[in-house]
Order: C-alpha cells, then structure tokens, then sequence
C-alpha cells in the first residue's frame, strides 16, 4: 500500500516559490490500477515523482507498505527504488543499446548474474510480445514498441509497484488501446499495483478501478472510477469526464433541465420512452453518452421537461421509482 499524508511540494523560482502540490492525501491499495487525472500544470507528474522520492516533498510523509520512506538512507532508499518501476511518455530508451541490452539494464546495475540477466530478458520479451525484437535497436522500433521495451525494462527486477507518467500521450489510440491491455494483464498476472498518471479520460475508463482528480495541486476529488464518472462533483471533473455538456446550448427558464445516470443493467432499459408515455410529458434530448468501465456499462443522458411543479413532479416520482439516479438542473 502506498499512503500519502499532507504532502506538498514547492519550487523556489526567480520570480517567487512554485506550490506543485498542497496538501496531497492519498490511499493506493495493493492490486488497484490508480488512475490521477489532471490538466497540464496541475502537480501530477510532481506527484508520481514524490512517490519514488525523485522530488523530495517540502512537507508530509509517504508510506510504502507501513514504512515512511522519507526516512530511509540512501541504501534503504536504492532498494526500494528498485520495488518501484518507472515508464514516461518519451520512452527514455539507450539508443546504442538492443532491444535485449536495454531490458538487461537495471539488473546490471543490481548486479545480477548474467545468467539470470538472459533468463529474465526472455521472460520479459515474451511477456510484451517482442521475442522478435530481441536485437533490434530503438530507432528501429514503432513508438508502441518502444513502450512495451520500457515496460519489459520497468519489470526487470520485479517491482510490486509500477508508475506511469503519461505512457501513451505520444500514441495513436490504437496504439494506446493496446498498450493499455498489456498493463491491465500485468496488474491482474502478475499482481502489479500500476499507477496511472495521465490527462486522458479514456485511458482512465480503459484500465483503471479508481481515480483522484488533481487541479491547481490539489486533490479536488477522488473514488471508484464508475463513481467519480457517474457524477463528477468538481468543475474540473466536469470538463475531463463530460466535456460535451459544455457545449449545451444555454438554459431557459421554461424549461427544467435534469441530468440522468444510468448505471449497469438500467441502460438497456427503455427508461426515456415509458418516462414520456406513463408521464405523459414532452422530453427533449440534449445529450446522451454510454461508456464500459470494469465491464459495467455506464451512461450519462441530459433531458429537459416543462417547468412546471406538476410535470416535474411526475418526473422526479417515476425516476425515484425505477432506480434512476438523477440530478435537477433549473
């Protein structure tokens, strides 16, 4: 389990102190892929970095499976970084290096036999699906090849945790989609607890069970990803996960706007029609969106009655009815 407790971190610049992060608290779980989701200049890369104390925080403490890691020496501190993986958007991959060399690269540092070295490097060229690529070098590999090699690298040395930072911001989707199934097999095979810093939302509904939403270096909002997505509470969650009802045309005082949930098995009911004919009211879609998250179908449906008491109690009794989660907008 990694805990993070009042974690901030500040940057002395030229122009006056830079707060990163304020206050950062945090619960990753073993086995959860940890979804941290946030703009560009939000705080996120800085914290996956304090994870692994390449930024030392300014304040707070950081536990990794019970033992606050800010006090460890530098030895302490080698070993655990060798428990934590690392993979970034550009790859980071030695060029003069093969396929092969670049995976063996940390376990040369740790000083394993060279035995062990080649035995590994199979096993994790396999895993990644590049037992083709053995000696091939950097500028011969697509960019989704270069990933699955930085994965196969952050592997090496069998860490329980593996960080993410942006990994797949510099790939075309189906690119991505694949790359996001290879870290969804290695959290469920091989017990890897993966967390996922990136600005994308979809790459959070792809892979992740939770989610924290960072804003202006602060956590803003933080739960189960079917949750948060369902009803986002902060405006910047808003934006990242419903970006369209930005584009909603402005609200007219006529009418009464509701903002409908559906979760699981309620989106294959015919909800929208027995709403108009049981009621016996006019609706007027403005929006609708389905999405799959853990295999669970979720759905967002933006709908507008008369605005008046009658109508809109009628609505609210049937929606209460059959189990429809809902938010009134007026």
């Amino acid at each position: 389990m990694i805990e993070l407790k009042h974690v901030s971190k500040s940057f002395p610049t030229k122009s006056g102190t830079v707060v990163a992060l304020n206050d950062i608290n945090l619960c990753i779980e073993d086995g959860d892929i940890y979804g941290i989701i946030g703009l560009s200049g939000a705080g996120k890369s800085t914290l996956v970095r304090c994870i692994n104390l390449l930024e030392k925080p300014s304040a707070g403490e950081i536990y990794i499976d019970g033992e606050n890691i800010l006090e460890f020496d530098a030895k302490r501190l080698s070993a655990l970084r060798r428990n934590i993986g690392m993979i970034f958007q550009s790859f980071n991959l030695l060029e003069q290096r093969t396929v092969a060399a670049n995976i063996a690269f940390p376990l040369e540092i740790a000083k394993y036999s060279k035995e062990e070295r080649e035995k590994r490097v199979k096993e994790l060229l396999k895993l990644v699906g590049l037992v083709d690529k053995e000696k091939a070098y950097p500028s011969q590999l697509s960019g989704g090849q270069k990933q699955r090699v930085a994965i196969a690298r952050a592997l090496a040395t069998r860490p329980k945790y593996l960080l993410c930072d942006e990994a797949t911001s510099s790939l075309d989707p189906n690119t991505t989609s694949s790359i996001l199934n290879l870290l969804k097999s290695i959290n469920q095979e091989l017990g890897v607890t993966i967390i996922v810093i990136t600005h994308e939302m979809r790459v959070i509904e792809s892979i992740c069970n939770k989610v924290a939403v960072i804003d202006h270096s602060q956590i803003v909002e933080s739960g189960l990803v079917s949750q948060v997505f369902a009803d986002p509470k902060s405006q910047i969650a808003r934006e990242l996960i419903l970006p369209d009802l930005l584009k909603l045309p402005a609200k007219d005082t006529t009418q009464v706007r509701f903002r409908l949930i559906f979760k699981g098995e309620v989106i294959n009911q015919p909800i929208i029609s027995d709403l108009a004919i049981k009621c016996q009211v006019p609706i007027n879609i403005l929006y609708a969106d389905a999405k799959s998250i853990e295999n669970k179908t979720y759905g967002q449906m933006v709908i507008t009655i008369p605005n008046e008491e009658e109508v809109v109690s009628k609505i609210t009794a049937y929606l209460d009815q059959v189990k429809v989660t809902y938010v009134k907008e007026v």
